[in-house]
């Protein structure tokens, strides 16, 4: 958008790890949150029908949505997954790997086949959309060749990102492993987080490091990342594109995964 001579707005907490000429305004994370997310929207909702685009990469697609219906007509949607998060206009819509976007256009989402096929639920199948391969700023997460002896998972605690079967793995095998995520704030999360720390208690080899929502963020978890033997991915469900994964290879340290 820079180069197309557009001024760029960023609406992200300023914590995170961005990079580029933009003005970013601090909101709080929305995890997502849909109460919160159109908290935000009716309090920016001046400046976003301002703009010549708006890019949603939100959960719920709320903000999105809204301008939808209001009329409003220039903008795209980041579809983070297959067809769970299918916005009410189903054109316009970024995915990030062709994968994706062959499913979504046929209305998958991703979970076929896993316990959580209905809970995750359907919104629909695209009628158009285009794929963009996330990136990610390797001038921030460099290589390291000196590894650590430990195997690292990081993620969000929700059980088809396979959590209990990476501690499974440490336990059966004995290696050192980390759990690492970000601060748990949804029920359902903080449920899983409990079951998992529980599996862990009694093992030597095993822990839990939470990541602060702040500065320090990005850094603990590129150092992790960094000194690792090993990245640990064991998803149930067909990611649609596993950012960390590429974070994790930037870093020079291998991605065992399904």
């Amino acid at each position: 958008m820079r180069k197309l001579g557009h001024e760029v707005d960023l609406y992200a907490p300023i914590d995170n790890e961005f990079r580029g000429d933009f003005n970013q305004i601090d909101i709080p994370i929305c995890d997502p949150n849909p109460q919160l997310e159109l908290d935000l929207y009716h309090k920016y909702s001046k400046e976003l029908k301002a703009s010549d685009v708006v890019y949603d990469m939100s959960h719920t697609k709320i903000f999105s949505d809204i301008l939808y219906n209001e009329g409003y007509k220039t903008f795209i949607n980041l579809q983070l997954g297959f067809s769970w998060n299918v916005p009410q206009c189903k054109k316009n819509v970024c995915v990030p790997s062709k994968n994706s976007a062959n499913a979504a256009l046929i209305g998958l989402n991703g979970f076929e086949n896993t316990l959580w096929y209905e809970s995750v639920g359907h919104t629909g199948k695209l009628e158009s959309c285009r794929y963009v391969h996330f990136g990610t700023n390797i001038d921030f997460y460099l290589p390291k060749y000196e590894k650590q002896d430990y195997f690292l998972w990081f993620g969000g605690f929700m059980p088809w990102k396979g959590t209990h079967i990476a501690i499974a793995l440490a336990k059966e095998m004995g290696f050192k492993l980390i759990l690492a995520s970000g601060i748990v704030e949804q029920e359902s999360q903080k449920q899983y987080r409990e079951y998992c720390l529980n599996e862990i208690k009694e093992s030597s080899n095993i822990k839990y490091i939470e990541l602060p929502n702040n500065k320090e963020h990005q850094l603990i978890k590129r150092s992790l990342i960094q000194n690792a033997k090993a990245f640990l991915s064991p998803v149930i469900y067909a990611e649609g594109f596993g950012l960390v994964n590429i974070e994790t290879l930037s870093c020079a340290t291998p991605v065992i995964t399904t």
